[in-house]
């Protein structure tokens, strides 16, 4: 089951962490996700390093158009 291989005792951040912060953890720590829990510990949903390639590509993307014009 996956219990056998889950991690049991995750790094996490909270919904306020700053983005830099997160790469910065997940950099740090070789991870590709952090899962993003509140005050009570329940998780409110995963950050990925895709998503922040996502984000990074739409940053440049936009950078690219102002730079052409």
């Amino acid at each position: 089951t996956v219990s056998q291989f889950m991690t049991r005792d995750p790094i996490t951040a909270q919904p306020d962490t700053p983005i830099s912060v997160a790469v910065g953890i997940m950099l740090s720590k070789r991870i590709d996700c952090l899962p993003v829990v509140n005050e009570r510990g329940d998780l409110q949903g995963i950050v990925t390093s895709t998503d922040l390639l996502k984000s990074l590509r739409s940053i440049q993307e936009s950078l690219e158009k102002a730079n052409n014009r």
